[in-house]
């Protein structure tokens, strides 16, 4: 069993040379990666200590010896796949794999720093035309953006939220992330307050039923820049 294991781990290893050099990288230039280092100093649920990222002489050592069980998750984040990839007999199509997930990695990546900046355009004005030209200008992977590394917190999660309900991509999974979001509900009004769409509207109001009750009248009764008309229907619909 043993034995079986340490083929496993050197299998594993020398595909993770295979896959670094798809990605033209080397052993010493891929733990400079930004997101190689958070993916390895992030700590697992309970662990206490210190995380370090892993030296290029490890990585190195993986190569030949194997890559240890505890980081097949880790390397599978990275390169963007399920681990199985790494077990893909045919090397032809491994490769294809690595660098299609790639592909989606690097165009979701320049995504989001799109998004973020229609996002700081939004914050300074509101106007909804940023939330209508960051769709079109962009191929939004809203299945695929992660919170683990949005920097706005909040305030960017309810915006991708609008992005979301607007666009019907995803929706109602932007919708669950935001339920605890406080400025969620402010940015649900926001739209309702600026959409004539019969789709979109819809999607809104589903959403709204998705929040506590207490927290829209809350919400209602402090705010003062909201369309008195939308008020009123929510308070007949909802409460």
């Amino acid at each position: 069993m043993d034995q079986q294991k340490d083929e496993v781990r050197k299998k594993v290893g020398t595909r993770l040379r295979y896959a670094i050099s798809l990605c033209n990288k080397t052993h010493e230039s891929i733990i400079e990666d930004d997101r190689w280092i958070k993916i390895f100093k992030r700590k697992d649920k309970g662990d206490k200590r210190k995380k370090k990222t892993v030296s290029s002489e490890t990585v190195k050592k993986w190569f030949s010896n194997g890559l240890p069980e505890e980081h097949f998750l880790k390397i599978s984040e990275f390169f963007n796949v399920d681990k199985t990839t790494f077990f893909i007999e045919n090397e032809e199509n491994f490769a294809k794999k690595i660098l299609e997930a790639q592909d989606i990695l690097n165009n979701n990546i320049k995504a989001k720093k799109s998004v973020k900046t229609y996002f700081r355009q939004w914050s300074k004005n509101k106007e909804y035309s940023h939330i209508e030209e960051c769709i079109k200008d962009n191929d939004i992977d809203l299945n695929n953006i992660s919170l683990l590394d949005l920097d706005y917190a909040e305030q960017f999660v309810a915006f991708l939220m609008i992005l979301a309900i607007h666009s019907g991509i995803h929706w109602k999974y932007w919708v669950e992330k935001n339920l605890k979001n406080q400025q969620a509900i402010k940015n649900i009004f926001y739209i309702l307050n600026n959409n004539f769409s019969y789709g979109i509207i819809l999607r809104t109001f589903y959403a709204l039923q998705k929040f506590p009750e207490h927290r829209i009248k809350e919400y209602i009764n402090i705010s003062t820049d909201e369309n008195e008309n939308i008020k009123d229907v929510v308070k007949k619909y909802y409460y």
